[in-house]
């Protein structure tokens, strides 16, 4: 397979456009409590991400994609964390016109690391974020049969109803027998690709990585990334957090 002339479309609207998406009610909990910035992207390529790919493509998408994509959510969530605003006559018109992105690198140099995961390291990951993360400002606002049933429209607006089966299992989001042959694959990718905020390290950085004006990852235990795909179709979801 030759991914050389790969082209990715944006999906990240889908996420804001789509009624009762409870993806957005696992992002506002989420900042909520983890007091994160997360990043939910989606995105479209012109061919397939066939079956052992997934770590060339993941490459790829970082390294050519990722930046449009990451501006376009913080653009859609209307959060602008990354835009500058320009008063202009054409704010008058359109307030969100004249944000434009942040100048800077996001990206770092440093080699992308991952390892591939289950659904069962997916869902994990959701629980976590919900019931076990740190929680800096705010306890964890769902309990675990809210959390559980969180997780399960997530997944089921995701992937599809047969992807939750909660069967007899004492913890629900553990073992769905039908994953076995699901067509989504799971990466677990080492949150450290992106600049961080050095809120929690202590490493000395150049005057330049310092006045860096993108940065993303905090340096703490609240940092992960996911990306997840199936056919064309990919997503990365990101968290960071510090009081």
């Amino acid at each position: 397979m030759d991914y050389d002339d790969l082209v990715v479309t944006s999906l990240v609207s889908d996420i804001f456009n789509t009624p009762n998406n409870p993806l957005l009610r696992l992002i506002q909990i989420v900042n909520q409590t983890m007091n994160s910035h997360t990043v939910l992207l989606k995105g479209q390529t012109n061919q397939p991400i066939t079956m052992g790919y997934g770590l060339s493509i993941l490459y790829l998408l970082i390294t050519d994609h990722f930046t449009p994509l990451f501006f376009e959510f913080d653009r859609q969530s209307k959060s602008f964390d990354y835009h500058d605003w320009h008063d202009t006559s054409a704010s008058q018109v359109d307030f969100y016109a004249e944000y434009t992105p942040r100048s800077g690198q996001l990206l770092t140099s440093s080699y992308i690391k991952n390892k591939p995961v289950s659904y069962l390291g997916f869902a994990e990951r959701l629980h976590w974020m919900l019931r076990t993360s740190p929680a800096y400002y705010f306890d964890h606002l769902l309990d675990e049969d809210a959390a559980i049933g969180l997780i399960g429209d997530v997944s089921t607006y995701l992937f599809g109803r047969e992807a939750w089966n909660v069967g007899d299992s004492p913890q629900p989001w553990i073992g769905l027998p039908s994953w076995i042959s699901h067509p989504w694959f799971f990466y677990d990718v080492v949150p450290d690709f992106l600049n961080t905020r050095d809120y929690w390290e202590s490493t000395k950085r150049s005057n330049e990585e310092r006045t860096n004006s993108l940065r993303y990852f905090d340096g703490g235990s609240s940092d992960s990334c996911l990306f997840f795909y199936r056919d064309d179709v990919f997503y990365f979801l990101l968290t960071n957090g510090s009081p």
